[in-house]
């Protein structure tokens, strides 16, 4: 969805959008050329067996079944890993980070929000149970990955995360975990949210929000929301705080889908963000609780390196 509003072919098809638990905001992200794009597209019809003739139209009359099947001998056949979505000079003919700062997306009204566990499995988020000089090695050859090219927010990433200094910023959280567990899921979701948000709050009414509700079975993980924004709830229903916050997250969602603003009479205010206050609303098992300036400190050292990465491609 996030890409799409960037996408020159759908102005005028969407009128609100909902991004859950993904933005384009990844600045270094590896993506395929316009002959690359063309060229997986010649792969597939090899690997689908289309005719020499009519090759679009034979793909587009095949079951999924025929399509998934083919899967793997495409992969194969591609001797490489399947890129990222391509800018193709048509439907995704620019940057999508560039896009946003220079605010020339859709302005249409947006939600955008991830889950407080995402991507950990349902692990709980207490961090490695390794010495925690292993912890720290660890977590520092992931910061020098994404920060290494600019020392000064290495420097700060690395203080922030408690791998150098006497202490971290970043204490052990309840839900998002101790400081190595929270890297991976600020890196990317709730920092590559933030950074969204603070651009496109600044052409159109934004909304964000953080889902930490669940079960012990069904932490907020990746996805874990979705049961609860369309109802159906299955083994969750017998929670019944999660049976309401179900029915306050349907209602937040159709009002937003009516008017463009997800507020309405009986709901906890959800409050707009802005790129000074960083506003967003946590969904969680005690009812929906307004907050601001989620994960304040890293999540502003990234959004200083997906500036200049972004200014570097130009």
């Amino acid at each position: 969805m996030s890409i799409l509003l960037t996408s020159p072919p759908a102005k005028g098809l969407i009128a609100k959008a909902i991004a859950e638990s993904g933005s384009p905001m990844i600045s270094d992200k590896v993506l395929n050329t316009q002959a690359q794009e063309e060229q997986m597209g010649v792969v597939l019809a090899a690997a689908l067996k289309a005719p020499a003739t009519d090759q679009v139209k034979y793909m587009r009359s095949l079951p999924a079944t025929a399509i998934l099947a083919a899967a793997g001998d495409f992969r194969k056949a591609l001797k490489g890993p399947i890129l990222d979505v391509g800018m193709d000079n048509y439907a995704v003919p620019q940057f999508s980070p560039a896009v946003y700062m220079a605010g020339k997306e859709m302005a249409i009204p947006m939600i955008v929000g991830s889950n407080a566990e995402e991507g950990n499995g349902g692990a709980k988020p207490g961090g490695s149970a390794a010495p925690i000089d292993e912890v720290k090695a660890q977590l520092k050859k992931r910061i020098d990955t994404t920060y290494g090219k600019y020392a000064d927010l290495e420097e700060r990433a690395l203080k922030a995360y408690g791998v150098t200094g006497d202490s971290s910023s970043l204490s052990s959280n309840p839900i998002y975990g101790a400081f190595d567990a929270q890297y991976g899921v600020d890196l990317f979701m709730r920092c590559e949210d933030e950074a969204m948000a603070t651009w496109h709050s600044a052409i159109a009414p934004t909304y964000r929000y953080e889902f930490t509700g669940g079960t012990a079975t069904h932490p907020p993980v990746h996805s874990a929301e979705l049961p609860l924004v369309f109802g159906v709830l299955a083994d969750q229903a017998s929670d019944a705080k999660v049976s309401k916050l179900s029915e306050q997250m349907e209602e937040y969602w159709t009002n937003f889908a009516k008017t463009g603003d997800p507020n309405g009479k009986g709901l906890p205010v959800w409050p707009k963000y802005d790129a000074a206050g960083k506003q967003y609303i946590d969904l969680g098992n005690d009812g929906p609780t307004a907050k601001a300036k989620m994960q304040a400190v890293p999540c502003a050292i990234y959004a200083e390196k997906l500036t200049r990465d972004i200014e570097a491609r130009k």
